[in-house]
């Protein structure tokens, strides 16, 4: 992730996406006829690596490419899909049993990915901080078209962004709130992929089916994002996200008091696939919030390179499940749970210190992220003046492009 980040800003989402679509397919098609461990465990690294690159850029992609109000759908609807391959998964697993075979069924699905290089357009925030102004007009013209709305103007955007040098990664040392940013977000991530994973793979240790316990905790998680897709909108990425996570580590904390009261193992399980439940909430909601709060020009690669640090968690997830293998106690259902559930809530507490960007327009440099942007496109204030703003804020073209940024892109567009 922290290479294909950094593709991405340099290259472009489009093509980054598209190029990581095709290796997963491959990959994942190749991987089934391998005939030795070493030349699997190369094919299992180089499907990590295009997997990741795939999720995280056309999250990103997505974010850009719409206004402040659709965001949040678009990245709740990227989770409910991301449940539904879960669920997939499970099921096929459960008539499919040879390795093999599995992963081919796994794998052909991707093939419809490659169709997304005539389908998707490329971020217009993206083409304009490299200059390709007349590339990023085409496709604010079909979003405007889409809408039916008159084509906006990008003088403002443009201009602004030709006051700020382009920048790279390396930048985070020279800017103090980047830097925080970074750290916090980074963190936080970690923290939500080690919860996240580790609770999945701590199913095996808990009463019931495998398969059974997997289709109620992909379930789970599916109306969780749906839940999150309906307050994420109205209550905002900061307190929905803290919430959340909060009381994920909470409940897979608290999952040594049945023990300790002699309760039933499964009321064990009840309070893991609830932590699950809400980790799943703030799983998905971090992605979304943390690609909000980087500027364009680093935007991928610090997303990027929080996911890079976030694989330490899965190293570590298959051990902090297994650490019940290790205990002859009673407590050894729930002290894995408690290991994860601690980090949770001191994350969720650091993440007080970072901003709402709720209803706000995407920053597109870092003196964006030192001055901070205040953003008049939500509805209500469609047939009133905005208040006073700062001196560097100007009005995304984005938002303007779909009346307020109410953007209803067409399929033919995205």
């Amino acid at each position: 992730m922290l290479v294909c980040g950094i593709l991405a800003d340099r290259f472009g989402r489009k093509l980054t996406f598209v190029l990581s679509s095709l290796v997963l397919f491959a990959g994942g098609i190749g991987i089934a006829f391998v005939k030795s461990l070493g030349t699997l465990n190369i094919c299992r690294f180089i499907l990590g690596f295009a997997r990741q690159s795939t999720y995280i850029n056309g999250m990103v992609l997505g974010m850009e490419v719409l206004g402040p109000s659709k965001r949040a759908f678009a990245g709740m609807v990227i989770c409910l899909l991301w449940c539904l391959g879960e669920f997939y998964l499970t099921f096929v697993a459960y008539f499919i049993r040879n390795w093999r075979y599995l992963e081919i069924a796994v794998s052909v699905p991707g093939i419809f990915l490659l169709s997304y290089w005539w389908l998707l357009p490329e971020s217009p925030r993206w083409l304009i901080s490299r200059g390709r102004d007349k590339e990023a007009m085409a496709v604010l013209q079909k979003i405007a078209d889409s809408n039916k709305t008159p084509m906006p103007p990008i003088g403002d955007t443009k201009q602004l962004l030709e006051k700020d040098p382009q920048i790279s990664l390396r930048h985070v040392f020279r800017s103090r709130e980047l830097m925080k940013r970074l750290l916090i977000v980074a963190l936080n991530i970690f923290v939500n992929v080690l919860v996240y994973y580790g609770v999945a793979l701590n199913i095996t240790n808990l009463s019931g089916d495998i398969f059974v316990n997997s289709a109620i905790t992909y379930a789970l998680e599916g109306l969780a994002c749906g839940i999150a897709l309906i307050v994420l909108g109205r209550v905002g990425r900061k307190p929905v996200y803290i919430a959340t996570l909060l009381a994920g580590g909470v409940c897979c904390v608290l999952s040594v008091v049945p023990i300790m009261l002699g309760a039933s193992a499964w009321v064990v399980t009840g309070l893991s696939m609830v932590g699950r439940f809400f980790i799943a909430i703030s799983f998905a909601v971090i992605v979304i919030y943390g690609a909000e709060l980087f500027s364009t020009f680093v935007r991928a690669s610090a997303i990027g390179t929080c996911i890079s640090f976030a694989r330490l968690a899965n190293l570590l997830s298959p051990y902090l499940a297994d650490l019940a293998l290790l205990v002859d106690s009673e407590l050894k259902d729930a002290l894995p749970l408690m290991v994860m559930g601690a980090p949770a809530i001191l994350a969720a507490l650091l993440a007080l210190l970072l901003p709402e960007t709720r209803g706000v327009n995407l920053p597109e440099t870092v003196q964006d992220l030192e001055t901070g942007i205040r953003s008049c496109c939500c509805r209500e204030q469609e047939e009133t003046s905005c208040p006073e703003t700062t001196e560097r804020e100007v009005e995304d073209p984005l938002t303007k492009a779909g009346r307020c940024d109410d953007i209803h892109v067409s399929t033919s567009v995205l």
